[in-house]
């Protein structure tokens, strides 16, 4: 079923785009974009966590759900200014693909959403480039995992790099969020550990000396932590996860403001594995 919903995005595709042969005014454009939308809200509002699994679909909808997706995304075109609306769309199109599972066609919507940005910066408000800023970060890190998820480890590394580079600039909590995301690209798709361990700890370090009560650097000290448990040097890969195991007694996600019990439950699980791990080494 999957190859046949592959075929039905390519036809779809092609089908709409012989749709922008017709004249429409921007501001038809614009309503029979906003008509469609506002079809596609009634099923599966855009801020529903239903609408991005896969499994809330069924064949038929997400058929629909496609051909509709696919004839408003060509009305962008065809609408003048605006230019918040069509980034907002190549996002949400990007970020939807990817969570039901078609990398190839998230990385198209970012695709289209940088070569929008870059071709329209100077047109936007200074709030506008501000609030874009994190959505930069965010779209660059999703397009290199799809890269990944898709094994062109090329584009991959150098989406990565871009980021890295993006976010230092910034100098925000995307800027360690970058090289730790970097760090796991090395860990799970390139099986190099001591690649991965470098940008860690350069993720660490930044995190602990900008951010320290960070949610973020729970996170990247449990990275540090599994690379030196995978090459079983558990003494020092104990104090991390016990680091953390106190650490999410203590903090709140910045997001939810509250305590992140799973990563909790799973830091203490962590400490008892090694520690057992340990005793056994030493016998």
């Amino acid at each position: 079923m999957r190859i046949s919903l592959l075929l039905l995005i390519s036809c779809l595709g092609f089908n709409s785009a012989q749709s922008q042969d017709q004249e429409l005014t921007s501001e038809q454009a614009l309503e029979a974009y906003q008509i469609i939308s506002d079809s596609m809200v009634k099923s599966f509002p855009e801020d529903d966590i239903k609408t991005f699994r896969r499994a809330s679909f069924s064949e038929n909808q997400l058929q629909v759900y496609l051909s509709q997706h696919f004839k408003r995304m060509d009305l962008l075109t065809k609408i003048q200014g605006h230019h918040a609306l069509k980034l907002d769309s190549y996002l949400h199109s990007g970020n939807w693909f990817r969570e039901i599972g078609f990398p190839k066609e998230s990385i198209k919507s970012y695709i289209h959403f940088f070569d929008y940005y870059k071709a329209h910066e100077k047109e936007l408000t200074q709030p506008e480039k501000a609030n874009y800023v994190e959505m930069r970060n965010f779209a660059f890190s999703i397009l290199a995992e799809n890269y990944a998820k898709i094994n062109d480890f090329k584009n991959a590394d150098k989406t990565y790099q871009e980021n890295i580079a993006f976010s230092k600039v910034h100098n925000k909590i995307y800027y360690p969020s970058a090289l730790n995301n970097y760090g796991l690209f090395f860990y799970w798709h390139k099986t190099d550990l001591d690649s991965a361990q470098y940008y860690f700890k350069q993720a660490y370090d930044v995190t602990k000396s900008k951010y320290p009560n960070h949610t973020l650097i729970g996170s990247i000290r449990d990275n540090i932590a599994d690379v030196y448990s995978d090459k079983k040097d558990y003494q020092k890969a104990l104090p991390l996860y016990e680091t953390n195991f106190h650490f999410y007694q203590q903090v709140t996600n910045e997001k939810t403001k509250e305590r992140d019990v799973t990563r909790l439950i799973s830091a203490g699980v962590q400490v008892i594995e090694t520690s057992l791990s340990l005793g056994l080494s030493d016998n």
